[in-house]
């Protein structure tokens, strides 16, 4: 692995490495560009460049979108996972025509739009907390996020049955526009 400014790194393929056709590469600093080359014994087979990931913060399992998914149906076919970060590449347009409605199992949720480009877009009516759920989580971090209705559209439409606690809420690099509210 040639990284610049780095000493280079010799990883000794093995023989299910070889096989299955992929090797994983660990301890590599996010956010910088890297060159792997491959050789069998002194003669270079091939190479491919790459840069890694920025930092991406938040609690929970890390699923990093491609732009293409349906968000309502990519949060309801997460029935295990509690805490949970969604990672939009930068340029990307989610659009929904409802409320995002957050499964009941969940308890935090970072929405992370990556840097590169213009920020991901996030379209919707609102958010809204399945009325069981007693204590949230939610960061949004460097996305647009915009509404579409500013008549009766709030980001968290939260009207629960009992007592809830939103234990912390966070907007960071964000710009949102055409909603009522942020909360109701």
């Amino acid at each position: 692995i040639k990284t610049a400014g780095a000493a280079d790194k010799k990883t000794n393929l093995t023989a299910e490495n070889i096989s299955e056709g992929k090797v994983d590469l660990t301890d590599l600093e996010a956010n910088t560009a890297h060159t792997v080359e491959i050789y069998n014994g002194e003669t270079k087979r091939g190479s491919i460049a790459f840069t890694t990931y920025p930092k991406v913060s938040g609690d929970g399992k890390r699923y990093y979108l491609t732009g293409n998914e349906n968000l309502q149906t990519f949060l309801d076919d997460i029935t295990a996972e509690t805490q949970i970060v969604l990672v939009l590449p930068a340029g990307s347009n989610y659009s929904l025509d409802a409320a995002l409605i957050l499964p009941n199992q969940l308890t935090s949720l970072t929405i992370w739009g990556l840097p590169g480009g213009e920020q991901p877009v996030l379209k919707l009516k609102s958010m809204n907390l399945d009325a069981t759920v007693t204590n949230f989580k939610l960061w949004i971090q460097n996305v647009e996020i915009i509404g579409t209705s500013a008549a009766d559209d709030y980001l968290m439409n939260d009207n629960p049955s009992n007592a809830r606690t939103i234990s912390e809420f966070k907007l960071e690099n964000c710009s949102m526009h055409t909603f009522r509210g942020i909360f109701r």
